[in-house]
């Protein structure tokens, strides 16, 4: 990897988001590896990489992790039920870290979409409330049931997810290692011209790619920072020594010691695989769970017998989402230039969740109060049911 970069490479970076770098984390990093690395701005565009190399995920994570945090069991789930129209709810699936936060920010996006439901049904023991528009189900708030996989299983995943910056082309190293899972070695990687077409708007070195927040990965973080800094062959206590200066703590010991693995859960929340036939369909949940690593792991063990049985040869995806690793597998005849299908063929796929927007304080202290001594008055007054529409 090249030590410098230049100017040119940054003439389109908006001026705002070059001042918000700036201003963020990023600084307080730089001044805490520059005695280890040296003048970082003599070397880079420093602000750009350092938030290449690591991402929000990293920091929190690495905080939890550092205040010995368990990864929470309590996530909700905020579901739509009813068919997507324009003038109907605009998310997929959202999570929430509580059920009165669940509902308080159900509740708010009722009332943005100006959505009335005619009326609601809560279950307090089993900690689930349902909005109905007539006969229709609209929203579901439900405790997840995160679903666990076994050791060996995690450990399969980790190895086929952990580590793919290493190599020039992540997305090919990635096919290799999914093809040695049980039932697998008949995947093929998406259409390869639309994947050269898609990727040339976002191409960056292969050490920036998207990544799981584990300690494996902040180390190739620090080796290509490294790299950049006329280091391009650090030994391990060196490495060390910069990724724990880079999460601001005494040593890599720090972090090492308290991992506990699943630790993104607690810091962003939980994924989920998911499953659409027909480019016009319903997604179907087909798990949650504590992060990214048990998803892949369960997603891969399920494909053969569950989810791409009997259907047309398997296709993989793999991309970064909204900032995260995202990882698919899919009717290759139904996307890219040479599409064969118009129906949208199927695919199935794991990635994180979207949290629920933060409640407003009204919101969640109407909730606490309809929730201590729930009635249908109080249900209908919170959800405005039976209201005309404004």
């Amino acid at each position: 990897m090249n030590s410098t970069i230049a100017s040119s490479d940054f003439t389109r970076a908006d001026k705002d988001v070059e001042q918000s770098l700036l201003s963020g984390p990023w600084e307080k990093i730089r001044r805490r590896v520059e005695p280890l690395l040296g003048d970082l701005e003599g070397h880079f565009r420093w602000h750009f990489v350092l938030d290449k190399l690591f991402t929000a995920e990293d920091l929190r994570v690495a905080a939890h992790v550092t205040r010995d945090g368990d990864a929470p069991s309590n996530w909700f789930a905020v579901q739509p039920l009813a068919p997507r129209r324009q003038d109907s709810y605009d998310f997929e699936t959202r999570y929430a870290p509580s059920f009165v936060e669940a509902i308080a920010s159900l509740v708010d996006e009722c009332r943005r979409l100006n959505m009335l439901p005619s009326s609601a049904t809560l279950d307090l023991s089993g900690e689930s409330l349902e909005l109905w528009s007539g006969p229709q189900p609209m929203f579901r708030v439900s405790r997840m049931n995160l679903r666990a996989v076994s050791d060996a299983q995690r450990a399969r995943s980790e190895g086929t997810v952990i580590g793919l910056r290493k190599f020039d082309d992540p997305g090919t190293e990635l096919l290799r290692r999914v093809r040695r899972w049980p039932g697998l070695t008949g995947v093929v990687l998406k259409d390869e011209r639309y994947s050269k077409d898609r990727d040339r708007a976002v191409a960056f070195p292969s050490a920036e790619y998207p990544h799981h927040a584990v300690p494996k990965e902040w180390l190739l973080s620090v080796r290509a920072l490294c790299a950049r800094c006329g280091h391009p062959d650090p030994d391990r206590s060196f490495l060390e020594a910069v990724t724990a200066a880079v999460f601001d703590v005494p040593t890599w010991n720090h972090l090492a010691s308290k991992w506990r693995g699943r630790a993104s859960s607690a810091a962003f929340g939980p994924w989920r695989v998911s499953f659409a036939k027909g480019s016009s369909s319903k997604a179907q949940e087909c798990g949650f769970y504590a992060d990214g690593i048990d998803a892949v792991a369960d997603l891969l063990t399920r494909a053969p017998n569950e989810f791409i049985a009997g259907r047309p040869q398997a296709a993989l995806m793999f991309s970064s989402g909204r900032g995260s690793p995202e990882y698919g597998l899919h009717d290759p005849a139904s996307s890219g230039p040479n599409s064969q299908r118009g129906d949208g063929g199927w695919s199935v796929w794991a990635a994180r969740l979207e949290k629920m927007p933060e409640p407003e304080d009204g919101s969640v202290a109407a909730v606490k109060t309809a929730l201590t001594q729930p009635t249908s008055a109080m249900l209908e007054s919170l959800f405005a049911i039976g209201r005309p529409k404004a």
